[in-house]
């Protein structure tokens, strides 16, 4: 129909394009990576961008000492959020790690939660607003391991070698095929409940595991 290729980052989209025919394969669809595996390579610099950070927010940000995590209206169920982030809070202080808090796109910042408050309350919460490009990446590139709802800070840190998790209370294909393709589909919930088992598990695999 006019159309000489159409590109798609998992299996399961592209046999959804070929009408689910398990034995048929239309080659005009190819299965390419996401772009978000190359971010890092704009990131390159992230050890000098988190003294920045630090300097500007007055936090104290090491590399590997924080985890970042990030979600918005669409991916938690309203009546959730303080658990969660009650949650979060205790991992922090039981493993002597920081929680950061950002909004990575707009419809983050839709979050029916006052997060400024809560973060001033809670020493190892830390909520950073209007942050760049270059500093979210640079955050994702330098934490411990990402949790949260977006597939591109999962990426941005996988692809940096540091491990990650979704957790979207929608099960969208997005999430599904990327965690799918790397064999880690026990990184990927669509229960808010499940959080403190990965967070467990994310603190305790090693990097060696990764890949």
């Amino acid at each position: 129909n006019g159309i000489d290729k159409i590109c798609v980052r998992g299996i399961l989209s592209k046999k959804l394009l070929e009408n689910k025919r398990s034995c048929f394969i239309n080659k005009k669809i190819e299965i390419i990576p996401d772009i978000g595996w190359i971010f890092p390579r704009f990131f390159q610099d992230y050890k000098n961008i988190l003294k920045n950070i630090n300097e500007k927010y007055n936090t104290s940000l090491l590399e590997n000492n924080f985890i970042c995590f990030t979600c918005n209206w669409t991916s938690i169920p309203e009546e959730k959020i303080e658990n969660i982030l009650d949650i979060l809070y205790d991992f922090s202080q039981n493993n002597n790690l920081k929680i950061c808090i950002f909004n990575c796109i707009s419809t983050y910042k839709s979050l029916p939660f006052d997060l400024n408050t809560y973060s001033k309350n809670r020493n190892g919460i830390i909520y950073l607003e209007n942050l760049d490009l270059k500093e979210m990446g640079s955050l994702l590139c330098g934490c411990r391991f990402y949790i949260g709802s977006s597939l591109h800070c999962a990426v941005t840190s996988l692809s940096s070698g540091k491990y990650s998790s979704v957790i979207h209370q929608f099960p969208l294909l997005k999430f599904l095929e990327t965690f799918g393709h790397l064999m880690r589909t026990d990184l990927y919930s669509d229960n808010w409940d499940d959080i403190e088992n990965i967070l467990d598990k994310l603190l305790n695999v090693s990097e060696e595991e990764l890949y």
